[in-house]
């Protein structure tokens, strides 16, 4: 129970006291003494302010308990709404931190086939560079062979041609 109840209780525990209080001294004083009976319906009027008083203040107490609890109430939906909201916000987040994982899970496999595939153009471009060194050695030792050749043919027409006259001038 809340305060205010207890408050409500007690003031209707009272009033009931003071009614029968005053009803006992009713059948005790209802005597014909004018003293006695001014006593008594002074008393009777101050009860029964009292009385209006306590009502008053139960009225007033019944009325905040109402707003109090109208109040309680309030919050109560008002602190239901935010518990939606943040549960709504942590799915959000929960979603977006999952997309984001992807997202980066997907960029770091792009990014292994991109170095794969320049790692392999890398080793390409050297075995045919290599080649190409190669390939160009080749033809600097064959041209040069064609040289010495060449020179060879020359050097051979000319002791033919030699021989050749000299094989004339026999004759």
């Amino acid at each position: 129970m809340e305060n205010k109840d207890l408050i409500i209780i007690a003031l209707i525990v009272a009033i009931i006291y003071l009614y029968y209080q005053n009803r006992k001294k009713t059948l005790l004083y209802s005597s014909s003494d004018p003293e006695q009976a001014q006593e008594i319906s002074e008393t009777i009027a101050n009860l029964r302010e009292e009385n209006e008083d306590l009502v008053s203040e139960k009225d007033s107490a019944i009325r905040k308990k109402n707003e109090a609890e109208a109040e309680s109430l309030s919050l109560g939906n008002k602190l239901k709404l935010k518990n939606q909201e943040v549960t709504r916000k942590e799915t959000e987040i929960t979603k977006l931190k999952k997309e984001k994982s992807d997202s980066e899970i997907a960029l770091n496999k792009k990014i292994t086939e991109l170095k794969e595939k320049y790692s392999k153009q890398g080793q390409l471009l050297d075995t045919e560079q290599l080649e190409c060194k190669k390939l160009e050695e080749k033809i600097t030792n064959l041209e040069t062979k064609i040289t010495k050749l060449e020179q060879e043919k020359t050097k051979l027409l000319r002791e033919s041609s030699k021989h050749s006259d000299l094989d004339d001038f026999q004759t």
